[in-house]
């Protein structure tokens, strides 16, 4: 299994993690991914599972998807749900989970098919931990 870990001092308001199980065990049924990263708009790191030594270049790569979506919506071309950019070496999956995203490392020749297919699950297991950051930074607006 895939263990997450927490990165982020914004998790230390919260008595417990907002994601659920049903979050791993879907990323335990994905083909070829490297690492998974929750972020939060500035980039911080919330959850984290696979290679840590991918996290650095996922946490850029995710902190720029952030500001693209924000970009595009406002350019009138509605809201982007997801991203997938194919490298050499490899393949990035985001997904928009606003205020947060999820971000995909996929390993070179993967199929990423079945990663877009299973988006919408992964998105909707991430709901818990959506409404919490979106109740802090509420918060944190008023203060």
């Amino acid at each position: 299994g895939r263990r997450l870990a927490h990165h982020s001092p914004l998790l230390n308001t919260y008595t417990s993690m907002p994601a659920d199980s049903s979050f791993d065990q879907l990323l335990g049924r994905l083909e070829g991914v490297k690492t998974v990263l929750v972020c939060d708009p500035e980039g911080a790191i919330l959850l984290c599972a696979g290679d840590a030594s991918c996290e650095p270049r996922l946490q850029r790569l995710s902190a720029t998807y952030s500001q693209t979506a924000d970009h595009t919506s406002k350019l009138g071309l509605g809201k982007s749900r997801h991203m997938t950019a194919f490298c050499d070496d490899c393949a990035v999956v985001h997904a928009s989970c606003s205020p947060i995203v999820l971000s995909l490392l996929v390993h070179a020749g993967a199929d990423v098919a079945p990663i877009l297919d299973a988006l919408p699950e992964l998105v909707e297991s991430l709901a818990p931990l959506q409404q919490a950051v979106e109740r802090l930074l509420s918060q944190n607006s008023r203060d």
